[in-house]
């Protein structure tokens, strides 16, 4: 069965034979009161700005020559976008290089965005790392900050089951008060959320959605049909977002919208009305 090993600096996920089976439908976290995504799903979504449909830009994070975070332009690109039309800013994900910065660097960079666009457009905090403890922490923090939801990327590097993924993101998400986004991209982590896996967390009310980094576009519209339209599905492939909206996704987290928000914007619009020609031009 997975053994979940907590160490100070990582989560070691040792694997014999489990079962994802044994998992789904079991009651989420400690309790033994079953989650339902109803009316949980509207009280979470009402503690902050709810998820946008259409483009989320993936916000690059501005340096100086010596390194240090350039803190008036990231004010001057955050007001750009709220003219250029992008509909949610994300920050400290991987464009936003946060694995490269430092606690401080990374607490100015959320003051400095809510400061900016806090209550105009939805700000999506990057908190994931392989440690279960650790990501609650970055998350509960990133709340404290104004965050409106989090992104957490799959655990890199330790290559967890996906009933390792199940209960790590489920221990998280029983943990805070913030909307959940899972950050699933397998290229850059080793280890693929199955389609199984995503639908068995999107049962968890502080769940709210998904981007998908995986390039795999079949994946679509067999979720968006089992969990339902409540549940945001982003794609995390700008080459592959028209196509992924299409068939049933809200929108993309885009890469990018760093140098084209506008455009970017109006094929999600045009994507997600079912204008394909309009899309593709």
């Amino acid at each position: 069965r997975d053994r979940l090993i907590t160490a100070p600096k990582m989560l070691c996920i040792l694997t014999a034979g489990a079962s994802l089976a044994a998992f789904v439908g079991q009651p989420f976290g400690t309790s033994s009161v079953s989650h339902s995504r109803t009316a949980p799903q509207a009280a979470v979504m009402m503690a902050g700005m709810p998820l946008p449909a259409g483009s989320l830009v993936a916000l690059t994070t501005p340096m100086k020559e010596n390194g240090d975070v350039d803190i008036p332009t990231l004010r001057k690109l955050l007001q750009w976008h709220k003219k250029e039309g992008t509909n949610g800013i994300v920050i400290l994900g991987t464009t936003g290089e946060a694995s490269c910065l430092n606690d401080d660097e990374k607490a100015e960079i959320m003051a400095v965005t809510r400061e900016e666009v806090g209550g105009e457009l939805p700000i999506v905090v990057g908190t994931g790392t392989i440690s279960t403890p650790a990501t609650i922490a970055a998350t509960k923090k990133a709340q404290l900050f104004g965050a409106d939801a989090a992104l957490i990327v799959t655990p890199y590097y330790v290559k967890p089951s996906q009933a390792g993924l199940l209960s790590h993101f489920t221990q998280i998400a029983d943990a805070v008060d913030i909307p959940i986004v899972l950050y699933n991209v397998p290229g850059r982590t080793g280890v693929d959320m199955s389609v199984e896996t995503t639908v068995a967390l999107s049962r968890h009310p502080m769940i709210v959605g998904l981007k998908d980094a995986t390039g795999d576009n079949a994946r679509v519209a067999p979720m968006r049909a089992i969990i339902g339209d409540d549940f945001r599905l982003y794609s995390g492939e700008d080459g592959m977002a028209r196509d992924y909206v299409l068939q049933g996704g809200d929108g993309v987290i885009s890469v990018t919208a760093n140098v084209a928000p506008c455009a970017v914007a109006k094929v999600m619009a045009a994507a997600a009305a079912k204008d394909g020609g309009a899309a593709e031009a």
